[in-house]
């Protein structure tokens, strides 16, 4: 069961996205949490950003991640959330 640590930039993000979006984004989170190999996420590495990662919140959002470890060992931080316009930031 993977662990992650949210990061202030995504609860910025996440304020601002409409009501039904935060509830697909917390949804998310928790079905990596649950079982991060569920086939709706879409979780892909992102190329050219080693560690870099993205899951599905829905047809148009994106939630980023970067995958970290520390003393507990490896764990997801929860950098961002947006649309598609997310990689290329």
């Amino acid at each position: 069961m993977p662990r992650i640590k949210v990061v202030p930039r995504f609860k910025k993000a996440y304020k601002r996205l409409p009501p039904p979006v935060q509830a697909a984004a917390q949804k998310a989170l928790r079905t990596l949490i649950d079982n991060p190999r569920n086939r709706g996420l879409n979780l892909e590495a992102l190329s050219g950003r080693p560690g870099s990662y993205s899951i599905r919140v829905n047809r148009n959002y994106r939630i980023l991640l970067q995958r970290k470890e520390d003393q507990e060992g490896e764990f997801f931080s929860v950098e961002d959330v947006d649309t598609h316009d997310i990689y290329n930031r």
